[in-house]
């Protein structure tokens, strides 16, 4: 997917294995495996400026219980106490690429 940083005004590629869409204070967020930096992220999804599937297999590399998945609690701020969470499953051979 091409997602913007605005804190470097610049759009980055980035291969993004989904794990969970959740809404807070009315902003979705997609966090997934990102391969790009090894590790889990947390995607604003208005930020997201393209997506596209891929056609390769994933092998889950990361594998969470729920209650340990990132969720509003890691995107919170200080102003932000309550969030509305919504989950979406999505097929393990997902996969959102660039």
């Amino acid at each position: 997917m091409s997602y913007w940083v605005p804190a470097r005004d610049e759009s980055t590629e980035r291969d993004v294995d989904p794990i969970r869409v959740f809404t807070s204070d009315g902003v979705a967020y997609l966090v997934g495996y990102c391969r790009r930096v090894d590790d889990v992220r947390t995607f604003r999804l208005d930020r997201v400026i393209e997506v596209a599937a891929s056609r390769l297999r994933v092998t889950p590399v990361v594998r969470f219980a729920p209650s340990t998945v990132p969720s509003v609690a890691s995107t919170q701020t200080e102003s932000s106490r309550t969030a509305t969470m919504t989950s979406t499953r999505v097929k393990p051979a997902s996969r959102l690429a660039a």
